[in-house]
């Protein structure tokens, strides 16, 4: 996904919600939240499965 910010307007305001139509291996991702500042992305099951249950690494970060 590439955002051209050269051509860009103003960012929306902080209260607005909107969609990103995200395709994945030909799928369509319902649902998923941009979190900017993450350093963990976490996905439902069913997204994983939908996604062919694609190999799992090792996190070095415990979440609580």
């Amino acid at each position: 996904m590439i955002f051209d910010l050269e051509n860009s307007t103003p960012r929306l305001p902080h209260q607005m919600v909107f969609q990103i139509p995200v395709i994945v291996k030909n799928r369509p991702i319902h649902q998923t939240v941009i979190d900017e500042g993450a350093s963990t992305c976490i996905m439902s099951i069913q997204c994983w499965i939908s996604l062919g249950s694609p190999s799992l690494n090792q996190s070095p970060v415990t979440m609580i």
